[in-house]
């Protein structure tokens, strides 16, 4: 079909969903530049490439601009509100990210995703409290959040409360073994309560799943 009509906006975006479902970022995003290049001023193509780019290892930083426009378009749509906070997050810009997101919480106020996003925004600010508050209401409700339950160890162990980060971390290494950062925090938490075998075990879990990780990144 793009042999045929290769300069057909929704033919392109069509081939970019398809292309993200199958974990083929940059296939969408070369699709949903031209499709962005063709028709502008699309909400739904604005949002999409964002989506992808921020997909991209490479190329995530590049995604602000597309969720600006977008939001710029449809200021009461809290996913667009909240893929924006995200990307001033990506961006180093907490304070931008946290009143976006906030909103995003306003327009929909039970969007679990708007609960951890916060949560980790008040752990990289430094405010423990807060974000054990949001990330609780995380896990309540859907327990099998693993980036939910790796940030709420890392808050544990930064609070030295050693034991609740270990079950986080166990819990999160559960649920997405591989990921390399939740081994790599699980061999420090094990370090700290004196477990050496196991520290040892997860240093080289988290070193094979690096190389894996890495390797994904470069395909």
């Amino acid at each position: 079909a793009r042999r045929v009509a290769p300069n057909s906006p929704e033919l392109l975006y069509e081939y970019a969903q398809i292309s993200l479902r199958n974990q083929l970022a940059a296939e969408a995003i070369v699709a949903m530049r031209k499709a962005v290049l063709l028709e502008p001023d699309r909400p739904e193509y604005l949002l999409f490439l964002g989506t992808a780019l921020m997909e991209s290892p490479m190329e995530y930083h590049e995604a602000l601009p597309y969720f600006e426009r977008y939001v710029k378009l449809r200021p009461e749509d809290p996913e667009g509100r909240s893929s924006l906070g995200w990307a001033y997050y990506t961006n180093k810009d907490l304070e931008n990210a946290r009143k976006q997101i906030e909103e995003s919480l306003r327009l929909q106020p039970d969007r679990i995703i708007g609960y951890y996003q916060l949560g980790v925004i008040a752990h990289e600010s430094g405010d423990n409290a807060r974000a054990l508050e949001l990330l609780m209401k995380v896990v309540e409700r859907q327990p099998d959040h693993a980036d939910a339950q790796l940030t709420l160890g890392m808050v544990y162990a930064r609070d030295g409360r050693l034991d609740k980060a270990r079950e986080a971390f166990e819990t999160a290494a559960r649920l997405r073994p591989e990921e390399p950062k939740v081994h790599y925090q699980l061999s420090q938490i094990y370090r700290r309560l004196g477990n050496s075998e196991g520290a040892a075990r997860e240093a080289q879990i988290y070193q094979e799943t690096l190389k894996k990780f890495r390797e994904r990144n470069e395909r």
